[in-house]
């Protein structure tokens, strides 16, 4: 995605970044290629708004540390089924 288009979609100044989100204006999810655990991450936002009817006045602490365990969860639930996983864990 172009940078500029990013930031007009977040209506922020991202300094020429793209970055992975969830842009609820565009109900648009933005994440970087191969990366399924940010996805996995993204989507929990789109979940925490569209069928749980979070806001940006629902505390973002909150949002982040759910979509951050269910970003965790997948990439332990991915490490475990390709046999990655450490025995030790």
């Amino acid at each position: 995605m172009d940078p500029e288009r990013f930031s007009a979609l977040l209506g922020i100044d991202t300094g020429g970044r793209v970055f992975s989100a969830y842009i609820p204006s565009a109900n648009l999810v933005v994440v970087e290629a191969n990366r399924p655990d940010l996805l996995a991450h993204e989507l929990a936002h789109y979940f925490q708004v569209v069928y749980w009817g979070m806001t940006e006045n629902d505390s973002r602490d909150t949002l982040e540390r759910q979509a951050t365990a269910v970003e965790e969860h997948f990439r332990n639930e991915e490490r475990m089924s390709d046999g990655r996983r450490d025995s030790s864990r």
